[in-house]
């Protein structure tokens, strides 16, 4: 079981939104590299508030790539992309910080 909000999860501006049940609440709140920024909202807070938004879906395409993964060892043995297993340890690696377990 999922311990994080289900997405998908919104941007605004350097806000991120989720709406589960209805009304939207935050899941999180970018914030300028130094801790003294007063004034507009920058390039860099609103692309770091897309990455936190996409990664609900980025989990599930990652989990999905690995199921994808055991197909093609499964048929094929090992003659497969030398770089596929190592893009799988990346993703395992991704997912295991999230669910805070080793794959």
């Amino acid at each position: 079981m999922r311990e994080h909000t289900p997405g998908p999860w919104e941007v605004d501006g350097a806000k991120v939104w989720a709406r589960t049940g209805g009304s939207p609440f935050l899941v999180a709140r970018t914030i300028h590299p130094t801790a003294d920024h007063v004034g507009p909202i920058t390039a860099g807070m609103e692309a770091n508030a897309r990455l936190i938004a996409a990664a609900p879906e980025l989990l599930e395409a990652c989990e999905g790539m690995l199921q994808l993964e055991a197909t093609i060892r499964e048929h094929f043995g090992h003659r497969y992309p030398a770089d596929l297993d190592a893009n799988c340890r990346r993703a395992r690696a991704a997912i295991a910080k999230v669910a805070r377990v080793s794959l």
